[in-house]
């Protein structure tokens, strides 16, 4: 295999715990998820296989919802000033949840490029193993 293909593949594994990082909240999170989603640019543009609908999408919902979160919050804090919380109105509730949910399936994606690429590397090292002479 050429080493094209092994830093797809180790590029794609260390995504992984980036994206399970991203869990945390939309700020440290977040900060994570940016990351992750720069490795998968990388991996992409290494690697050779494409990424799944699933994992881009859901990052990008997720790095959407975690911004819209994070400025609600803000707003908040800023209505506030200095105020315990009371609780969190449902404005920021729903991006909050949307983004826990997105971030899951970012990692579901993730998983599931991992797979996909061992797969193609043992499909492409199999057919040159069969077409290499004896």
């Amino acid at each position: 295999m050429h080493g094209r293909h092994w830093a797809g593949l180790v590029l794609s594994v260390l995504t992984m715990p980036l994206l399970m990082l991203g869990l945390i909240d939309p700020l440290e999170g977040g900060i994570a998820l940016l990351a992750a989603g720069a490795m998968l640019a990388v991996t992409r543009l290494v690697g050779a296989v494409p990424l799944p609908r699933l994992t881009w999408v859901a990052w990008v919902t997720a790095a959407a919802l975690g911004a819209i979160a994070l400025v609600g919050a803000m707003i908040r804090w800023e209505q506030e000033r200095g105020v315990g919380p009371e609780g969190l109105p449902w404005w920021i509730v729903v991006p909050l949840i949307g983004y826990e949910i997105a971030v899951v399936l970012s990692i579901v994606g993730g998983g599931w490029y991992v797979v996909r690429y061992v797969r193609t590397l043992t499909r492409h090292a199999e057919h040159r193993a069969d077409t290499s002479p004896a």
